[in-house]
């Protein structure tokens, strides 16, 4: 995300979560860091940087969303995307049960855009997403929890184009474009 930021010219800072070791082929380990040191770190971001715009990523356990969640309500007129990381491509697990929960419940009522992939959409929507009617479903059962808007990204369906569908308030966009080849991705994309 960082190296996103900066191609685009924004500055992004960043609150650590978890230490993971991972490559191409999965994740080896996962030490999540303590929801005390990310609430620290969330302080000593906005005590010092004008933030315009935050982006939630990997959050691990059900105390770091707490604490992810507590920080966003003393600043609820900044827009925040989530990225809701449940589990890797590889199909290691990323978020625990119980943090799942809090997810759905207090995290996606603050979003403005979730942007889950297929896998995630799934567990969100509580639904399997095979079509795209099922995409379209899932996206409007994701925005009935809170986010104002989905983009369901394409990444984890078949075929030569990758088609990411954004469901803005009931607004419908596809967003297509060529799938890359390269084992070279971190995540899908």
């Amino acid at each position: 995300d960082l190296k996103t930021f900066a191609a685009e010219g924004t500055y992004g800072i960043c609150a650590v979560t978890a230490i993971t070791a991972q490559n191409s082929r999965g994740v080896s380990a996962i030490d999540p860091v303590s929801a005390s040191m990310v609430l620290s770190q969330l302080c000593a971001l906005t005590e010092d940087f004008q933030i315009q715009a935050i982006k939630t990523g990997m959050l691990a356990k059900a105390d770091i969303v707490e604490a992810v969640c507590d920080t966003l309500e003393t600043c609820p007129t900044i827009p925040v995307v989530v990225d809701p990381v449940i589990s890797a491509t590889t199909g290691d697990r990323l978020l625990d049960v119980d943090a799942l929960e809090l997810v759905r419940r207090r995290l996606l009522s603050q979003a403005r855009v979730v942007t889950p992939n297929r896998i995630e959409a799934e567990v969100l929507a509580e639904m399997h997403i095979s079509s795209r009617a099922d995409a379209v479903h899932a996206t409007s059962r994701i925005r009935a929890l809170g986010a104002r808007a989905v983009v369901l990204t394409g990444g984890h369906f078949d075929g030569p184009q990758v088609v990411d569908l954004l469901d803005d308030d009931g607004h419908l966009i596809e967003l297509t474009g060529p799938r890359i080849d390269s084992r070279h991705t971190h995540g899908t994309g």
